[in-house]
């Protein structure tokens, strides 16, 4: 009878742990565990294999190979699983422990386990795809499943029952999501140009990860924008095409970063895209020329079922906006500084400038006239910063005394290296190449001689004489006179 007994049990046990664990079977003898973990999984994990029962293969009425005769394994402190399972350590058995065991989740057995465990059968440590452990008999084995370094990877626990003659082969339970995140402009770029006071739009997408294993999980971007970005606002939150209410999201703001953390994401459908879209303005903190004005976003997420504030965390994906501007060297017509000349840019893409003039270094809001007046400092410079690309007009009011130079038509052009994002700036001054720093001449004004042949001082020496010689001669003729 206590035979019949055991025998039933060890079938029972067999088949609810293939059914509530999701255990898979392999022979007598030495026999490999494979391990498969998630695509996006770069972390370097520690797997090790615990024998929880040894026994004998057998094959019951049926035709099933079952495991019977159970006994401890050396991967496990029995006594402290008995009194784990709340079974009396005076009289309990392997099989009152087993049969215990079938009354839980898989999950529930996994967490009681592993606090009782022993000496592992096998262990190896890799950040390759997958992973081999080799164990030496028929048993029902816990493998577990640890994170030694790295932020992208995820934890899976698992129990498995060693009975047929197959190796086990075992994929990740536990998905690691990834993010991916665009400027917001035609199909998505990693890079722009704008001026200051610009909008610029971001779209951050990831997908609904498997969260089926997990009784809570954690859902959060992160997002920090440089100095030079200031955030303006979330414009839309949607899972599967759908919009999410602002009640299902939590948003904080610290400063330069924020956090968004979908609260029901075990609500949502697994695999089902996420988009968040929201805007920032490049203001006058940034950065000038092929200095970017970067935004960095990345997902934390729970990366261990069995521990709730366990998580992990994406790679940092980087955008980059880009900003440039002109500068101005007057100079007379022997090359040294001219102070006093007037400067007005103006064009289409004229936002808010940082100017550096005669009044130093001042930002102005230009977007209602699309242009601006500087005029020189002491050294004859003068800059305008935080341009576009895009079409603009120099005009110069030159300083008293000199003449004025024609009006320039300045063009900045930026492209972007298709694999770093890099820019290169061009700058064509009236449709010749250039660069941003033009220096400018000025002749001075003419001071045209007086005309008149030999001038007025000969008249004056010979008007002189004329007179003299008129007076003598009047003398003379008195005196003749006065003789008769």
């Amino acid at each position: 009878m206590k035979k019949t007994i055991q025998k039933i049990l060890s079938i029972l046990i067999a088949v609810t742990m293939v059914m509530v664990l999701g255990i898979t079977s392999f022979a007598a003898g030495t026999n490999d565990i494979t391990i498969t973990k998630s695509s996006n999984d770069t972390a370097t994990h520690t797997y090790e294999a615990y024998q929880i029962f040894s026994g004998t293969l057998d094959t019951d009425t049926q035709g099933n190979t079952v495991l019977k005769d159970l006994v401890w394994g050396q991967g496990v402190d029995s006594a402290a699983l008995i009194i784990a399972l709340g079974l009396d350590p005076a009289t309990a058995t392997e099989g009152d422990a087993a049969l215990a065991l079938e009354a839980m989740s898989g999950h529930d057995a996994a967490e009681l386990i592993k606090d009782c465990l022993g000496t592992p059968a096998d262990s190896v440590t890799t950040d390759a795809t997958s992973a081999t452990l080799t164990v030496p008999s028929p048993g029902y084995y816990y493998v577990s499943d640890t994170i030694t370094s790295g932020e992208t990877g995820a934890v899976s626990n698992f129990i498995l029952e060693v009975v047929e003659d197959t190796d086990v082969s075992i994929n990740a339970k536990v998905d690691v999501p990834s993010l991916d995140k665009v400027i917001d402009e035609g199909s998505g770029v990693t890079s722009n140009a704008v001026s200051i006071g610009d909008t610029v739009a971001f779209k951050i997408t990831s997908a609904v990860p498997d969260t089926s294993e997990f009784t809570t999980y954690n859902f959060t971007v992160n997002d920090t924008l440089s100095a030079g970005l200031t955030f303006d606002a979330i414009t839309s939150v949607k899972v599967g095409g759908t919009d999410v209410a602002q009640a299902d999201y939590t948003f904080n703001q610290s400063g330069q970063s924020f956090t968004l953390k979908l609260d029901k994401i075990k609500d949502y459908t697994a695999g089902d895209e996420i988009e968040i879209k929201y805007t920032a303005v490049l203001n006058e903190n940034c950065e000038f020329d092929t200095t970017p004005n970067t935004n960095t976003a990345s997902l934390q997420f729970s990366n261990n079922p069995n521990e709730s504030s366990s998580n992990g965390k994406t790679p940092d994906i980087v955008t980059r906006t880009y900003t440039t501007g002109i500068e101005i060297n007057k100079v007379d017509e022997n090359g040294d500084p001219l102070p006093g000349a007037k400067f007005t840019l103006s064009g289409n893409a004229i936002n808010t400038m940082i100017i550096t003039d005669k009044n130093g270094t001042h930002t102005e809001d230009c977007s209602a006239a699309a242009s601006y007046e500087g005029e020189v400092d002491a050294n004859g410079f003068i800059s305008f910063e935080g341009l576009a690309p895009g079409t603009y007009t120099l005009h110069e009011e030159a300083p008293n005394g000199y003449n004025s130079v024609s009006d320039k038509t300045v063009t900045i052009g930026c492209t972007f290296d298709p694999t770093t994002g890099d820019p290169t700036w061009t700058y064509e001054i009236d449709g010749a190449a250039g660069t941003n720093s033009l220096t400018i001449q000025n002749t001075r004004a003419s001071v045209l001689p007086t005309t008149g042949g030999i001038g007025t001082t000969v008249f004056y020496i010979a008007g002189g004489a004329l007179l003299i010689g008129g007076v003598v001669l009047l003398v003379t003729k008195k005196k003749s006179e006065a003789k008769k």
